[in-house]
């Protein structure tokens, strides 16, 4: 292999991203370098449904869903607090958007704590907009 010659030699010997290589379809992003909301909007409803069917609206199976969820069984008393306090649409919606940014690779730290702090940004948002009432 030779020595590149030039700062343009090194960028091109570097391979190309395929973005389009994404099956999932979520956050794809369109010729006018707009996100596709549509989509995500659709993924976000299927996974909130599927997580209420799942665990019907009892208490401990919120926060043990929750828990498996975010792979973060030692925080299930904290979970357990927020089922009790939280209605469960919140916690679902919140959760939802949790997994979604984990499957997109938008999360640095933890998922539980990504969740925690998608929960308080809708909580305040709700509270500001007098549309959230407490379970």
């Amino acid at each position: 292999m030779s020595k590149p010659t030039s700062i343009r030699d090194v960028i091109n010997s570097y391979p190309k991203l395929d973005i389009k290589g994404n099956n999932n379809n979520v956050g794809n992003v369109n010729v006018n370098n707009n996100i596709n909301n549509n989509v995500y909007v659709n993924n976000k409803d299927k996974l909130i449904s599927q997580l209420i069917d799942e665990c019907g609206g009892e208490t401990n199976a919120i926060a043990n869903n929750i828990a498996e969820k975010l792979n973060d069984l030692r925080s299930l008393n904290y979970f357990l607090k927020m089922a009790r306090t939280h209605p469960p649409q919140i916690l679902f919606e919140s959760l939802a958007e949790t997994m979604l940014a984990d499957r997109e690779g938008r999360i640095r730290s933890y998922p539980a704590k990504y969740f925690v702090g998608v929960l308080k940004k809708k909580v305040k948002f709700l509270k500001m907009k007098g549309k959230y009432a407490k379970k």
